[in-house]
């Protein structure tokens, strides 16, 4: 799906280990218990591609939301680096995994969202 592709890339690009702190530091707060999860900014000054992504995100269920929220604000917190995938899938799903720092590398947060694509419908609805 190309939207997510330029999405995930600027997600990447963003919570990469060489710009995890700067990042930190100017967005944080954005992801705060209780605010809500908007990642549109991933897709930079694109209207059309921002509210595609935004109303992905609104469809997404709440429990999901609220777990990549606090995931990325721990991330954050703590200037880990996250690395975001996303793969279609008959249902939502997510997969998260964190690999230590070790004496040599610097570890990381490994987020992988599947959904089916954007534009198709659910049987539910």
């Amino acid at each position: 799906m190309p939207m997510f592709e330029t999405a995930w890339r600027g997600l990447n690009t963003s919570f990469h280990a060489d710009n995890i702190e700067a990042f930190a530091k100017q967005r944080v707060a954005d992801f705060e218990p209780g605010k809500p999860l908007d990642l549109s900014f991933a897709v930079g000054d694109d209207a059309v591609l921002q509210r595609a992504f935004k109303g992905f995100f609104d469809k997404t269920p709440a429990s999901m939301k609220e777990a990549l929220r606090a995931v990325i604000h721990q991330a954050l917190s703590a200037k880990t680096p996250v690395t975001f995938a996303w793969a279609p899938a008959y249902d939502y799903e997510l997969t998260i995994w964190h690999s230590h720092d070790t004496g040599t590398t610097k570890g990381g947060v490994t987020i992988l969202m599947k959904s089916r694509y954007p534009g198709d419908a659910h049987p539910q609805g």
